[in-house]
């Protein structure tokens, strides 16, 4: 709702929902239509479970008036109804509408300027074309709601759109050209779906679009047109401030898209621009190198995982400064081999809050000052590469650290350092801390107790000894704790059972304990 006003503000007054709709609960000027309410109930006749009451209000024997009802707004002088606000849950195991809806029962809504049926679960419902009956629509979301079938191509003639969001649903085919013609548009997600085709170049006319998500997860959505190779809709887009393409770009002919992106350096260093780029997602393409790729300075998330990038084509370089913005960056599932990387980054952005490595082939060491300069990561991701040597203890005094993620690399020495820093720096941040497939040695620090925010720690396969230290029992919000494939031993501790009472895996196993298990144990959830 808050994004709709938003984006409303921005326009000219073309639509009356600010001045004229009431946005709040409450008995309207004027009675709702009599034909829209029949409408809404004849919607409601498809909703099979009503989760958290949801359309308990919807009804014909207490409030008759429909501008009363839960989830809808009518224009306080005509009682129309303008907003139809059924958003479910923020996930699945929250929905709150369930059944296979009939779009078309509220066509009699001619006044609807705000539809949001997202995160809901209406199984095997498709979009209708009778959608282009909803002329004065301004908002348009039906994520997450398991909706099936093609777009409508009807959706282009709702020229009054200014956001349009199918997006995680289960809808496949072409998307229609005719979306182009909403020259209002500024936000377009059509991502997480199983679109194929070429991206139609008419979406380039979209002047106003300031976010582009187009994800698909059948890899058959290509940018590059196979017949004409036209790639200057994409560059049209100079205001587009979020950017997804992943999954897409040309996974059916990827020598096209690789070419545009690795041959033609002139032509990206001068035209492939957006100096408002916020978010930029092209995970799960073969882009092999982006070294021309100009970058605005308003860039916070760069997310290019699985892209066949290697060490020799990196875009961090001197030729592109602008990355001091950065905050979230994921060069995950590539080829990267050179620890070099950490140097790299560390000179380009000290601001960086989520750093994702992982599934590299990144060797060497890391460097020993890399946690005091990157002083405000909160997630750190490293695992499944050749790292070795000592995990600097410097990474202890990145004091905003939530997630570790060190697993599956050549690590070794003791964790004496870097646990200590830890304790006292981010105690009370650090949620997940995982280590395992090294060959850390000597004993688990008692230290690691101060550790109390620690919901998983994962320490399987290494060579630590020694008993398992007493001030775990601190760590009450562990729900997760492995130590199995070591050299610990004594008896298992009685305190798991009775201080960890929140624990729901727990892996001892290959170790060399001793004695009974302690029946507490037993009661954990």
């Amino acid at each position: 709702m808050h994004e709709w006003m938003a984006l409303s503000n921005l326009l000219p007054k073309t639509t009356s929902l600010l001045a004229d709709c009431v946005v709040t609960s409450g008995k309207g000027v004027k009675y709702c239509i009599e034909k829209e309410r029949k409408a809404l109930l004849l919607f409601k006749q498809g909703i099979h479970s009503n989760f958290v009451g949801m359309l308990s209000t919807w009804t014909n024997e207490e409030d008759k008036d429909c501008c009363n009802w839960r989830g809808v707004h009518c224009n306080k002088e005509t009682g129309h109804v303008q907003i139809l606000d059924l958003r479910g849950g923020v996930d699945l195991s929250s929905v709150y509408l369930r059944g296979r809806l009939n779009i078309t029962s509220i066509i009699e809504l001619q006044d609807l300027e705000y539809l949001d049926l997202s995160n809901n679960y209406f199984f095997s419902s498709e979009i209708p074309e009778s959608i282009e009956s909803f002329t004065n629509s301004g908002y348009l979301n039906l994520s997450l709601s398991s909706f099936i079938g093609s777009i409508p191509y009807q959706l282009g003639k709702l020229l009054n759109l200014l956001s349009i969001d199918l997006g995680n649903n289960n809808l496949d085919g072409a998307i229609p050209w005719q979306i182009g013609n909403l020259s209002k548009l500024r936000c377009l997600n059509l991502g997480g779906n199983y679109l194929v085709g070429a991206i139609p170049y008419q979406i380039g006319n979209l002047s106003m679009l300031h976010t582009l998500e187009l994800s698909s997860y059948s890899n058959g959505l290509t940018i590059v047109d196979q017949k004409n190779h036209n790639t200057e809709w994409l560059l049209k887009l100079s205001s587009l401030t979020k950017v997804d393409l992943s999954y897409t770009c040309d996974a059916v002919y990827p020598h096209l898209w690789v070419q545009m992106i690795a041959n033609d350096i002139h032509f990206l260093s001068s035209h492939f621009h957006f100096p408002s780029l916020v978010v930029l997602d092209l995970s799960c393409n073969n882009l092999i190198s982006l070294r021309a790729l100009n970058f605005g300075s308003n860039l916070q998330g760069l997310y290019l995982s699985n892209c066949s990038i290697s060490s020799d084509n990196l875009i961090f370089t001197s030729s592109n400064p602008n990355l001091t913005s950065l905050v979230y960056l994921d060069l995950s599932f590539n080829h990267l081999t050179s620890s070099t990387l950490f140097y790299w980054i560390s000179n380009f952005t000290f601001n960086l809050h989520e750093l994702r490595l992982y599934d590299n082939l990144l060797g060497g060491l890391i460097p020993y000052s890399f946690g005091n300069i990157m002083s405000s990561l909160e997630v750190l991701s490293l695992h499944n590469n050749k790292l070795q040597g000592e995990i600097p203890p410097s990474l202890g005094n990145m004091c905003t650290l939530k997630e570790l993620e060190l697993s599956y690399n050549d690590l070794s020495k003791e964790l004496l350092s870097f646990v200590s820093n830890a304790s006292w720096c981010n105690g009370h941040s650090l949620e997940r801390l995982s280590l395992s497939s090294n060959q850390l040695t000597g004993e688990i620090p008692h230290s690691i107790g101060d550790l109390m925010n620690l919901e998983a720690l994962i320490l399987k396969n290494n060579s630590l000894i020694g008993e398992l230290p007493s001030s775990l029992m601190n760590c009450t919000n562990l729900l997760l704790l492995d130590v199995s494939e070591n050299k610990l031993l004594g008896p298992i501790p009685s305190w798991i059972g009775k201080s960890l009472g929140e624990l729901q895996i727990l892996s001892l196993w290959m170790n060399n304990f001793y004695g009974s298990l302690p029946l507490n144990i037993c009661y954990l959830a």
